[in-house]
């Protein structure tokens, strides 16, 4: 399995000292995700990340079983 989670953080929700709290929250989302199941083995679409402000972005994909 193969799991690429991409993230674009040149906007608000990333600036001054919510940067690295904000990554964290989209990185535990994740996490949460597969503790729930919620990310069956072999999916190929990217799951679109969205910030606090609603904006998306990145992506989470999982490849391969």
């Amino acid at each position: 399995m193969t799991i690429t989670i991409k993230l674009k953080t040149d906007n608000a929700a990333f600036e001054g000292d919510s940067r690295d709290l904000e990554i964290a929250r989209l990185i535990w989302g994740v996490a949460h995700r597969f503790e729930r199941g919620a990310v069956a083995s072999g999916v190929r679409e990217a799951r679109p990340l969205k910030d606090r402000n609603g904006n998306t972005v990145g992506s989470v994909t999982v490849t391969g079983r």
